[in-house]
């Protein structure tokens, strides 16, 4: 799922997209109206996936089995939305 950092509200029609360890792209798609993605046929391993929508996001996933569950914060989260940048 991708949701907003502040609201916590899912993201529909984000682009997420998973990036293997070689740095090749191995799946990519778009969230539903809930912010819900899945990727279908991504074999076992570690991946980078990465939302964009809003400023992008990127993690680390490691997929074992046929099935992992992955969320995704997108945004400013709350601790820095107010935050004002040093000179």
């Amino acid at each position: 799922m991708v949701r907003a950092a502040v609201s916590g509200r899912p993201i529909p029609e984000a682009s997420v997209v998973a990036v293997d360890e070689l740095g090749e792209v191995a799946g990519s798609t778009t969230t539903d109206g809930e912010g819900r993605y899945e990727m279908r046929d991504l074999p076992p391993g570690v991946y980078t996936v990465a939302a964009s929508g809003h400023a992008p996001v990127a993690g680390r996933v490691q997929l074992i089995g046929e099935h992992t569950d992955h969320d995704i914060v997108l945004g400013t989260p709350p601790a820095y939305a107010g935050a004002v940048p040093q000179a």
